[in-house]
């Protein structure tokens, strides 16, 4: 589930999209990825496109990145950064 807020009143609804990933491995521990997306079929509220690396080393994963979304109010970039553990 992904928020999205803007300056106008407040609306309940589900506005569906998708995200396509790309992985490329070079090493089993390591990993680049290609980020792409849309949300809103119809009203095309924003895409998203991006790339992140992934480490993984045993039970420990984490990710480094950049994702930037393009709507109609205009543009945002976001650093992506995740850490986590594999039992």
């Amino acid at each position: 589930l992904l928020g999205v807020f803007g300056l106008g009143e407040p609306s309940v609804r589900l506005t569906l999209g998708y995200v396509l990933t790309v992985e490329f491995v070079p090493h089993p521990r390591h990993g680049f990825l290609i980020h792409v997306g849309e949300v809103g079929f119809w009203d095309h509220d924003f895409v998203m496109v991006g790339a992140s690396y992934r480490l993984n080393y045993r039970a420990f994963e984490a990710r480094l990145g950049y994702l930037y979304r393009r709507s109609l109010d205009g543009g945002q970039g976001a650093p992506v950064f995740a850490v986590g553990f594999r039992f």
